[in-house]
């Protein structure tokens, strides 16, 4: 019985991954990163004219260079394959720089609090991870920012706040997911 035990924890902390807390090159982190990901999360859509918060599932590529392309869906839906494209971007050290509380009150804006517990054996808060982040530009149609908080090398929590100008008026979209390698 003692093997049994002592196995059964073997095998519980042999799955656990690799915590990236401390990691300050950013080709490491890429590396770490790169790959094809599921992304499962909510959004929240605020406007004068609607409130909407949603669940929604995706697909996430990351090249080892740090090139990130997506695809969202609400969930439920079929979900594309995705492909680095000419919509691709960068990501790059420099973006918002969200910590524990900014996670959270993000959390709490798109009622995903199952994301903190997922990422909650962590052995350091977001601000103590290297952040990459990239700009969201559509014309005149949306600006805002994408950060990518690589927790885990198979658990990465990501964000985006975006504005979005309609006939409604101005929209203010938040999605937080988690990134689970595919």
């Amino acid at each position: 019985m003692k093997y049994a035990v002592f196995s059964l924890i073997l095998t519980a902390t042999g799955a656990q991954a690799d915590s990236l807390c401390g990691v300050t090159d950013i080709d490491v982190v890429c590396a770490a990163m790169a790959g094809e990901w599921s992304m499962r999360g909510a959004m929240s859509v605020e406007s004068v004219v609607f409130s909407v918060t949603d669940v929604t599932a995706g697909r996430v590529l990351i090249t080892p260079d740090g090139v990130f392309s997506s695809v969202t869906v609400v969930d439920g839906a079929e979900i594309p394959d995705v492909v680095t494209d000419e919509n691709s971007k960068s990501l790059l050290l420099g973006g918002p720089v969200y910590d524990v509380d900014a996670v959270d009150d993000m959390l709490e804006t798109v009622e995903a609090d199952w994301i903190a517990d997922a990422v909650s054996l962590t052995p350091c808060g977001p601000d103590d991870l290297l952040q990459l982040s990239t700009v969201i530009d559509v014309q005149d149609f949306a600006q805002g920012t994408l950060t990518i908080i690589p927790y885990f090398t198979d658990q990465i929590v990501m964000i985006s706040e975006v504005e979005v100008t309609g006939d409604w008026g101005i929209a203010f979209v938040t999605e937080v997911g988690l990134l689970t390698p595919e």
